[in-house]
């Protein structure tokens, strides 16, 4: 794991200590990108394939974004925070069990680190915090906003749409 990597008593050089945290997510990351450009690259050379797969992907981003925004309404402040509450809930019952003072003093430590690599490891955790109590009500008012009545009702087009809906054929769906 990236701390005992970096906790390692023995002195081993930065740059495989780099690869060994960072080199299973440049390899996922290179995959990807070669299979993003064997795609893009079979698309290109089939229009129609294309504009299916479009119509197909606009279609679905609107009504995922809509099912997002109704399961958003419905769901009350306790079960987002009950998100946060259970990995707290799992370190205490690991405690209980266990129920040894070597596993509290490692567990303590990995909560509140002592070293500056430590609190260097575990900020961007606690930057997550905030970030989820945040996520929610932010992406519930974008969705609101982007989905909310607007003038062009009036004329009879539905708000947020853009010709998502109607079939690349002008047949409806």
């Amino acid at each position: 794991t990236a701390m005992s990597m970096l906790s390692d008593a023995g002195q081993r050089p930065l740059i495989e200590k780099v690869l060994y945290i960072l080199g299973p997510s440049f390899i996922g990351f290179i995959g990807y990108q070669v299979l993003r450009g064997y795609v893009r690259s079979y698309l290109a050379r089939t229009p129609a394939v294309r504009q299916m797969v479009d119509y197909q992907l606009a279609v679905s981003r609107e009504e995922q974004e809509r099912t997002n925004l109704d399961e958003l309404e419905i769901a009350p402040l306790r079960w987002r925070l009950f998100g946060l509450l259970v990995p707290v809930v799992c370190v205490l019952i690991y405690l209980l069990w266990t129920g040894s003072g070597i596993h509290q003093q490692v567990i303590a430590r990995l909560v509140m680190p002592v070293t500056t690599k430590g609190w260097l490891l575990i900020l961007p955790y606690a930057f997550l915090v905030p970030l989820l109590l945040i996520r929610d009500p932010l992406e519930r008012r974008a969705l609101r906003r982007k989905f909310a009545p607007s003038q062009s009702e009036s004329t009879g087009e539905v708000a947020g749409t853009s010709g998502v809906g109607e079939h690349p054929t002008g047949a409806q769906s």
